[in-house]
């Protein structure tokens, strides 16, 4: 039998090198103890409206496992209507994610800087990017546009815009709790 090498293989004959697969250390967790294990858990109640669902229990669990909260944009928690725009607030497993569709002809500095009363944006967002432009001017002046399929963690301080003809639509899961709320 004749072994092919390239031709830039040195002669003779070796072993391919061998790694040794060292477990990370984060499997080096603290044990689970009896305490740990029996400490009573805090129920989270879903607010009224919310489609709330059960499951079967593993054998391993107790009855105060948190059921699944399952609920739709289209009969939002809460609604905040501003010029150019709207937000749709859902409240899941005591967690705020709102919904905001802004149309043509939105800009922050115009349409909520009135209700905000502050210069810029002073709440900072988490957002995944639906539809339309968004272009986005930071407190230092950075400036870029956020399209489609994105997703965005924004600092406080800034201002927005729509760009273009089609609506901006963004998920945001930090910071809608207190967007456009004139207090």
């Amino acid at each position: 039998m004749r072994t092919f090498r390239p031709p830039n293989a040195a002669g003779g004959t070796s072993s391919p090198s061998r790694r040794t697969w060292k477990r990370p250390s984060s499997w080096n967790r603290t044990p689970v103890t009896a305490d740990m294990v029996l400490a009573p858990r805090v129920r989270h109640q879903p607010p009224s409206g919310c489609k709330v669902g059960t499951r079967a229990l593993r054998p391993d669990e107790t009855e105060d496992v948190m059921d699944y909260e399952q609920q739709d944009f289209a009969s939002p928690t809460e609604s905040r209507e501003f010029p150019h725009g709207r937000l749709d607030l859902l409240r899941v497993a005591g967690a705020d994610i709102g919904r905001l569709t802004l149309q043509p002809g939105w800009r922050w500095s115009d349409d909520v800087r009135p209700i905000a009363g502050t210069d810029l944006c002073e709440a900072p967002h988490f957002q995944y990017h639906v539809s339309g432009t968004l272009r986005v001017r930071t407190a230092d002046g950075t400036e870029f546009d956020a399209v489609p399929g994105q997703v965005t963690a924004l600092p406080s301080g800034h201002d927005a815009w729509v760009v273009g003809d089609d609506p901006v639509v963004v998920v945001d899961w930090w910071g809608a709790s207190d967007y456009a709320r004139g207090d």
